[in-house]
Formats: C-alpha cells, sequence, structure tokens
C-alpha cells in the first residue's frame, strides 16, 4: 500500500497534486489527474483517515481534562467566576 508521498515522488510531482487529483480536484489537469489515478490503483493506495477530516465532516469537539486542584485555585482568584471561600 503507497502513501500520497510515495505516489508524489515516483511520478515527480507534488503531494498536494496528488491529493487534489484523488479528489478529483478540476486545478489538475486531465492528463496528470489519470497518471496519479491509475498509480494509486495499482498501489492500492486508500486514504489515511488518521490524518484529518473531510472538508465536510465537522470535527468532533475537543475536550481538555483539568484536575480538580486547578479548577478550584482558579475559581479563587479569578474575578468572573465565583468564589469559592465562604
Amino acid at each position: 500500500m503507497a502513501s500520497i508521498r510515495q505516489i508524489a515522488n515516483r511520478l515527480g510531482v507534488s503531494t498536494s497534486t496528488v491529493s487534489l487529483a484523488l479528489r478529483d480536484d478540476p486545478r489538475v489537469r486531465p492528463e496528470t489527474r489519470e497518471r496519479i489515478q491509475a498509480l494509486a490503483t495499482r498501489y492500492h493506495y486508500r486514504p489515511n483517515r488518521l490524518t484529518g477530516q473531510s472538508r465536510d465532516e465537522a470535527a468532533p469537539p475537543k475536550r481538555i481534562l483539568v484536575p480538580a486542584r486547578l479548577v478550584q485555585r482558579a475559581s479563587c482568584t479569578h474575578p468572573k467566576l465565583p468564589s469559592t471561600s465562604a
């Protein structure tokens, strides 16, 4: 199985060109697109799902874990947070 970088190196084009060609982007010349897609098929190219989200999909929300002791300390000193001291 080949990567975009390997396909690009083999054909002497940029990784961006390969990426665009594999998505049928009209900015890539038809001859170049055909060469790239043929080589990708020959080497069983499959997109790496871990490299990023599709532009059509919404990214999942990011979550940050904060230790409770830091939350308590911040709430005591931050002017917009309620005071925990009574």
